[in-house]
């Protein structure tokens, strides 16, 4: 579970994240408060990820990233790279894709995700590229499910009618 100054500065990081892409969510007929949850949820599994790798003594390049980036410059790169375990470093890194899985989500469809139909790790899987699915447990805590890579990744056609998204269902 994350502390509840990071909480407050993941709720800060999301509303401003939502803040700054409202005209293009709102041009998608998503509302803002929806885009903030997903920012909210999305983020607060990667810190839970974060903090559970280290925990389990994986090293990491650097933190979450906390930046909000201006609209069209919408970063595809992993969420976390692990560079090693135990003070032995790997020969390559392994990219982090952290995918959280709401328990509304996981309710109706259950361990599933989504992702851009056009993110380059879907149309080039590779090996050193992982999804790690973070099932909600509370609105603060999420769990580590799954690895996942992306060259194992099955992408169907999502159950709702998104057409810029696929689907993965576990």
């Amino acid at each position: 579970m994350i502390s509840y100054d990071l909480f407050i500065n993941i709720q800060k990081y999301a509303s401003a994240h939502a803040e700054s892409s409202a005209i293009h969510y709102q041009s998608r007929n998503q509302s803002t408060d929806k885009m903030f949850m997903n920012c909210l949820t999305g983020k607060l599994a990667e810190w839970c990820n974060y903090q559970s790798l280290i925990e389990a003594g994986y090293i990491l390049e650097k933190p979450p990233c906390m930046l909000i980036f201006s609209q069209g410059n919408k970063s595809y790169d992993a969420d976390l790279v692990v560079l090693g375990k135990d003070k032995q470093i790997y020969d390559s890194p392994k990219h982090v894709h952290v995918k959280s899985v709401s328990s509304e989500t996981y309710k109706k469809y259950g361990a599933s995700f989504l992702v851009q139909s056009n993110d380059p790790i879907v149309r080039n899987p590779d090996e050193h590229h992982y999804y790690s699915v973070m099932l909600q447990v509370s609105l603060t805590e999420y769990k580590f499910h799954k690895w996942l890579s992306t060259v194992d990744a099955v992408y169907k056609k999502p159950i709702t009618n998104l057409p810029s998204k696929l689907a993965v269902y576990l």
